[in-house]
């Protein structure tokens, strides 16, 4: 099922440069970040039954636990960066040992450093696979150009997830080869995606932070779950933006939040070179403010932090893009989403654009 993302371990030999490769943040803003763990004691962890528990991690504890990764701007410049992956999850995926000590763009939160009145409000739902943590290129970004970000890991779904608060880890589960199955547990897993989102929303009513704009944005999976979350769930949503989540027609998994319904939901979609003759939108689907952006040469794990990494994303003889180039096609698509949708007044969405060469590289459409 070619949508599904599944991060494995890094299969690249002792050659490979162990320095963040990401671009430097081109923000006005420079970015804080901090992991955390939330607890839904009201919620039975129903997931658990598919996984193998981790003995540091259950702790005879079977309530849902949400890891969330914060992403914030600020004003304050601190010479302490974060590192880019905790040692217990490059321990455990078998990954060099030198990733725990690499520095990411963003530095350690506290409480004098986040910006006080950001543009909006992010929910980030990653790929079935893959952790959150493994996003840190794009979420950076965006962060640095005002927006608070919530990025969340969900237990049993987003790959191998680490637990902040128990220094541990909660194994991805195996999935299913067969597409009914599959398509059975996936709809199982975006429904406790959406009580994740939930529990986390009315948690921070409780803090002084400003939710009046208030955008779900997630990949594959993630972006099914954001999409249905706002579609069906949350009528408070500024706006969805869908990272090549699921297909309309069935030819592939077939889910509920690869499209919404609510045609006046402000929804923008960007599809990579993988997907778009699975998803046929018709014109009768597009609400007014609904956008569906065709990336060319780029693949569906294009989206992650893979596309910076050698040899993981694509196949020999494919002709994607560099990684620079395809990350700044998504981070431009995403931010003039965000940029007019956030602003006090209702405004035409200004899209990027480029020499014509690179122009030829996404399409965009939307209700003619």
């Amino acid at each position: 099922m070619t949508f599904l993302i599944s991060l494995m371990s890094f299969m690249f030999g002792s050659s490979f440069a162990l320095d963040v490769p990401f671009p430097a943040l081109s923000g006005q803003f420079a970015v804080t970040s901090q992991t955390i763990v939330l607890k839904d004691h009201s919620r039975t962890d129903v997931m658990s039954k598919y996984g193998d528990k981790s003995p540091e991690c259950s702790a005879n504890e079977n309530f849902r636990r949400i890891p969330l990764t914060i992403y914030a701007p600020t004003n304050t410049h601190d010479h302490r960066p974060n590192k880019y992956l905790p040692k217990v999850l490059t321990q455990f995926m078998g990954l060099p040992e030198n990733m725990a000590s690499i520095e990411k763009r963003s530095f350690e939160m506290n409480e004098f450093t986040v910006l006080e009145k950001p543009k909006a409000v992010i929910f980030f739902s990653p790929g079935l696979g893959i952790s959150s943590l493994f996003y840190t290129a794009l979420l950076e970004e965006v962060a640095s150009h005002g927006y608070l970000i919530f990025a969340f890991s969900h237990p049993y779904m987003s790959g191998n997830v680490y637990d902040a608060t128990k220094n541990c880890i909660v194994p991805m589960i195996d999935l299913p080869i067969e597409r009914n199955p599959l398509v059975k547990l996936l709809g199982e897993m975006i429904e406790e995606n959406i009580k994740d989102f939930s529990f986390v929303r009315n948690f921070l009513s409780k803090y002084k932070i400003d939710m009046k704009k208030f955008f779900m944005m997630g990949h594959s999976g993630g972006g099914m779950s954001a999409t249905y979350y706002c579609d069906k769930f949350d009528s408070n949503c500024t706006g969805v933006i869908n990272l090549d989540g699921g297909d309309i027609n069935g030819i592939g998994i077939e889910v509920d939040g690869a499209w919404p319904v609510d045609k006046k939901l402000s929804f923008l979609k960007i599809h990579s070179a993988s997907f778009p003759n699975l998803d046929r939108i018709q014109d009768r689907d597009f609400g007014e403010d609904q956008y569906l952006v065709d990336i060319k040469r780029i693949d569906h794990q294009t989206f992650s932090d893979k596309a910076f990494f050698p040899g993981m994303v694509g196949h020999e003889g494919d002709d994607l893009l560099a990684p620079f180039l395809s990350q700044l096609l998504i981070n431009e698509h995403v931010l003039s989403f965000l940029k007019a949708r956030s602003s006090s007044k209702q405004r035409p969405i200004e899209w990027p654009s480029f020499d014509n060469e690179i122009n030829k590289l996404f399409t965009k459409r939307h209700l003619k």
